[in-house]
């Protein structure tokens, strides 16, 4: 069975915090790595002073050019804005004359008052009133931790991902291969089970797909069932046919030569004649609901009517014949005003199909309730008849053509028709669905 903790979700995001844990990991290490190459590049070589010098050279020449005096020193700001990452700070006789950090000077520091500003520190420039002490700061080497943090940065992305595709490969391979069987089902091997493994959402799918493959399975078996029974029993009723017509035109023959004298032998032949005219119909009736059953062709609808008015007639038809021959009838009929569209002829088939029914299989003893109902949203109304079942019943409808008449009815008319069996209690419901009011 699926949980939480076999989902996919779950295992996923454990995957992804294990490989984000990992990475993590990895890139700390690689910023020690890279961290402690640099520094001991840096320490081996004279990288810092060789930039220190060329800023202190291009710091010259930007004075030289542009003739810079103490007076309008703050022009240095130009210089500045193209050094990313410089502290500047200029001295002409002990006194501070030029911060870069606040642009401006009191003269309240001097030369040696900081620790930081002592003369190995120092450095000398030329401005156009005399010499000036420089002390100069850059922070030379921030594109090698950069670059070092962008290459850190790929690599660790780099685990991250062969780790998660390290641990989806599994579940990937399964999709394939889930995909390869269905498409072996798409071919119309219906006999090829599907693989069902683990215990998450792909399992549950699978096992899905696998319950499908049986059900239609199992019922193309018993559309070929159905088909055959539909072909017997058209066979079956075509020729029986034969025998009650060749029985009505033996007695129509008899009553035409018109030699009879004896009114009860009359009547006795009227009767037999009624009895072959009655079979005759209900076989031909079976032959109707065939062709209802299998045949595709469109039909009219009425125009949309108040379904009081549509079955209140037919419905009060029906419960009377039924107490006519012994059945109770319970009638809970709200109608609620809703219009659907019908087709009469197909109305009348159907009840007519449901009454037999009920003479056939219902027990008398139980009352047969006939009512309406409503779906929730008000979109579709329905008629329901529900009765108990008589035990030890003959199954005179094997084929189940009448219930299957019914459907096919229905569907042809927009609605569906819903079939509850439990144990002696059967209920069929007729649903239409409703025209809203324009």
């Amino acid at each position: 069975m699926r949980n939480k903790q076999t989902s996919i979700y779950m295992r996923l995001t454990r995957l992804l915090l294990m490989a984000a844990c990992i990475s993590a990991v990895f890139f700390a290490l690689l910023d020690l790595v890279e961290g402690h190459v640099i520094s001991l590049y840096l320490r081996n070589s004279d990288y810092i002073g060789q930039k220190r010098q060329e800023q202190l050279e291009s710091l010259q020449d930007y004075i030289t050019d542009h003739k810079l005096y103490s007076e309008n020193i703050y022009e240095l700001r130009g210089w500045l804005k193209t050094q990313p990452a410089v502290a500047l700070q200029i001295f002409m006789d002990g006194e501070l004359i030029y911060d870069s950090y606040f642009q401006e000077a009191d003269g309240s520091w001097e030369v040696g008052s900081d620790e930081n500003f002592r003369s190995e520190h120092l450095s000398t420039v030329e401005l156009g009133d005399g010499e000036a002490a420089v002390f100069l700061r850059g922070f030379y080497v921030y594109h090698f931790y950069t670059y070092a943090f962008i290459v850190e940065i790929i690599l660790s992305s780099g685990v991250f991902v062969l780790i998660v595709l390290a641990g989806i490969q599994k579940t990937i391979r399964y999709i394939r291969r889930l995909q390869s069987e269905i498409e072996i089902l798409e071919g119309g091997d219906l006999d090829y089970s599907i693989t069902v493994s683990g215990r998450d959402e792909l399992a549950s799918l699978a096992a899905g797909l696998d319950a499908m493959r049986v059900s239609l399975k199992e019922q193309m078996e018993e559309d070929a069932k159905l088909t055959a029974a539909y072909r017997k029993l058209v066979t079956e009723v075509s020729h029986d046919l034969r025998t009650p017509l060749t029985s009505l035109m033996i007695y129509t023959e008899i009553l035409r030569q018109g030699d009879m004298e004896d009114k009860e032998q009359l009547e006795n032949y009227i009767d037999k004649i009624h009895r072959k005219a009655h079979q005759i119909k209900i076989l031909s009736d079976h032959i109707f609901e065939y062709s209802l059953v299998s045949g595709r062709e469109e039909i009219e609808l009425e125009e949309a009517e108040d379904m009081g008015l549509i079955f209140y007639d037919s419905l009060s038809e029906m419960a009377a014949y039924l107490e006519q021959q012994g059945y109770g009838v319970t009638r809970r009929l709200q109608w609620n005003g809703c219009r659907i569209r019908i087709n009469q002829e197909y109305i009348s088939r159907i009840l007519d199909n449901i009454t037999s029914n009920i003479l056939k299989y219902a027990r008398q003893d139980a009352p047969v309730q006939i009512g309406t109902v409503k779906a929730e949203e008000e979109e579709a109304a329905g008629i329901y008849f529900e009765n108990r079942i008589e035990k030890d019943v003959d199954d005179r409808e094997s084929t189940k053509i009448g219930i299957q008449s019914v459907e096919k009815m229905m569907q042809k008319m927009g609605g569906y028709c819903q079939v509850e069996k439990e144990e002696e209690l059967f209920k069929i419901t007729l649903w239409f669905p409703a025209v809203r009011e324009e």
